[in-house]
């Protein structure tokens, strides 16, 4: 659990031996765990250089340009990452969230049906459905799909304390998620609106 220690191991291995896999792709992680995304970035081009067919560094590479907010260059690594292994289905999540923050709605509602209709959706996942329906302006199916959200962290068991729990949950992403939907174009003054009118629905 010691994650700078970690990286200075990792770091002074590197040092002694560059060329390992290995190490790059360990000290990558912990790099991406102590979001210093721009010093993994650095590592996991050599890894890209060396193996450009390897979907798992596509996916990192992808993670780190999301948290350097250029989502422009994340969403080009997903598509390669959905090509190199389309069955595992793991670039689908992040990219269908990197073409709503950069507009494209359209290519975000295809990808997150496609979640939808392929694996088990999560609470996340129709949280992330709920902004994409709001960011469309399609307010009915907004709620929906936040109201799903909301029974989905029940089932989850993911708020202990039952269904108030759950909603304070959703409050809470709502309020994290608002730079995220003004990005997307949400009208700022629609965001409490619409929590307060599902709120009342429950």
């Amino acid at each position: 659990g010691d994650i700078p220690g970690a990286v200075d191991y990792y770091s002074k291995a590197e040092m002694l031996d560059g060329r390992s896999d290995w190490t790059l792709r360990r000290l990558s992680r912990c790099l991406m765990l102590s979001h210093r995304a721009q010093d993994a970035l650095q590592r996991l081009r050599v890894l890209e250089d060396r193996h450009p067919e390897h979907a798992p560094t596509a996916l990192n590479i992808g993670r780190c340009l999301v948290e350097l907010g250029r989502y422009d260059e994340a969403i080009k690594e997903y598509y390669k990452a959905e090509y190199l292994d389309e069955k595992s289905g793991k670039a689908l999540r992040p990219l269908a969230w990197c073409l709503l923050l950069t507009g494209d709605l359209p290519q975000s509602r295809k990808y997150y049906e496609k979640v939808i209709a392929t694996t088990a959706p999560t609470a996340s996942d129709y949280l992330n459905m709920g902004h994409l329906a709001l960011a469309e302006g399609h307010f009915p199916e907004a709620m929906n799909f936040y109201s799903l959200n909301i029974s989905a962290r029940v089932g989850e068991q993911s708020a202990p304390g039952g269904h108030q729990d759950a909603v304070d949950a959703f409050i809470a992403d709502m309020r994290a998620d608002s730079p995220a939907l003004l990005r997307a174009g949400v009208d700022p003054t629609l965001i409490p609106l619409l929590v307060d009118s599902l709120l009342y629905t429950l």
